[in-house]
């Protein structure tokens, strides 16, 4: 009986372990005043930047605050100011059947993480125009174009500034991946200025350039 119990026991952990490890997320993210408490019965405490947090705690922002969560499937949760969530709460929220342009952006979060390295690429890449542009042979040559840049302009809603940024992105490397990212973004800034002309030209753009990206399915049906 009891060698019975414990395997039982031990198939729950075994069953619930990598439920725990999914679903698991840390702190990426704090501004201002921000308390964190891991359970109902703990004190509450400042969070750090990459602390991880428990499904049972709870999270809460002070006046002209905020915090972001980042899910281990890169999904991000933004806490804003004056606002007490569980943890559990914002990883059901964050996980809700979306619209497809919460899908979109959650996408392009995934797609900036995965690139961490990119800041360092790019400035090798402008530091390699700079030397060109010495040559006589490329004495007309523009610098590179960061997309990551135009991300930034467009999180502000920068819309003005961060088009033909991601335009020109596109232009310098069709093919490439930050075309690919920057497509989306157009697309998204499209939507939500309600251009559908323009952004149906980029939806035709990004499935006939990239007909593998995974942008691709959360799109709406034209």
């Amino acid at each position: 009986m009891k060698m019975l119990r414990q395997l039982l026991i031990l198939g729950i952990v075994i069953f619930y372990v990598p439920l725990l490890a999914i679903n698991t997320g840390t702190i990426r993210f704090i501004k201002g005043e921000v308390l964190y408490r891991p359970n109902t019965n703990a004190q509450w405490r400042v969070p750090k930047i990459k602390e991880t947090v428990e499904m049972n705690g709870t999270i809460k922002t002070g006046i002209d605050s905020s915090v972001e969560i980042l899910w281990n499937d890169n999904t991000i949760s933004k806490l804003e100011a004056k606002r007490e969530f569980t943890i559990k709460t914002l990883w059901d929220l964050a996980h809700d059947k979306k619209e497809w342009t919460g899908q979109v952006k959650d996408k392009i979060n995934s797609f900036c993480l995965q690139q961490k390295n990119r800041a360092e690429v790019a400035g090798i890449r402008k530091e390699e125009a700079e030397v060109k542009t010495e040559s006589e042979l490329f004495w007309d040559v523009d610098p590179l174009v960061d997309v990551f840049d135009a991300v930034e302009l467009m999180e502000k809603k920068e819309y003005i500034t961060a088009i033909p940024l991601f335009e020109k992105v596109i232009e310098q490397a069709p093919l490439n991946k930050d075309a690919e990212l920057a497509l989306a973004c157009l697309i998204l800034i499209y939507s939500e200025q309600k251009d559908p002309k323009l952004m149906s030209k980029y939806i035709g753009i990004l499935k006939q350039d990239f007909p593998q990206s995974t942008f691709i399915e959360s799109l709406p049906a034209e």
